[in-house]
């Protein structure tokens, strides 16, 4: 009984939410969505999101395999793919426009895990190479940028200089 009820909300509620956040001018899902739950076409779009939503329909089409999911999958890994990853210096962005040019450089270790987390699901679903290499990429960049002798350092600049890690807390640590 619960499982028919959790994809009755899945595929009523859930799902269909999700699809009007899909731009299809720009590419990528919109980064917000206002009180009634409109899509703001021109908010700023950020990595954590689009991870999520990328491993939320890669995750779907797995339990349902209805291949529309599959193919919003796609949506969301191309851009995830072509306008958070940094090409030049490696890592994903935190945040881009909503045409998809970098916002905020900065590299969040965080961030980088929950890219992870969506390419390797996303890999499952597709089969398709390049995400599964893609996530050992930033899974390499973690450990060899983001790691110390006692952890991982959380935030860093393009270039993986460490910096204040103000995304997920307020503490107001700084490295120089």
């Amino acid at each position: 009984m619960k499982a028919k009820v959790f994809q009755e909300h899945l595929e009523k509620n859930i799902i269909p939410f999700w699809d009007q956040m899909m731009d299809f001018e720009k590419g990528g899902f919109y980064g917000y969505a206002d009180s009634d739950g409109k899509p703001v076409k021109d908010s700023v779009k950020g990595c954590i999101l689009n991870s999520r939503i990328l491993w939320f329909y890669a995750a779907s089409y797995q339990l349902l395999k209805k291949p529309e999911l599959l193919e919003k999958a796609d949506h969301a890994y191309q851009f995830l793919a072509e306008h958070f990853y940094d090409s030049r210096y490696g890592g994903m962005f935190w945040s881009v426009q909503a045409d998809g040019m970098p916002e905020d450089t900065t590299k969040h270790t965080y961030n980088q895990a929950f890219a992870i987390y969506a390419l390797s699901v996303y890999y499952q679903a597709s089969g398709k190479k390049e995400a599964l290499n893609l996530s050992y990429r930033l899974y390499q960049i973690i450990e060899s940028k983001c790691r110390d002798h006692e952890g991982y350092f959380e935030a860093f600049s393009r270039d993986s200089s460490p910096v204040s890690n103000d995304k997920l807390c307020t503490c107001g640590i700084r490295y120089s």
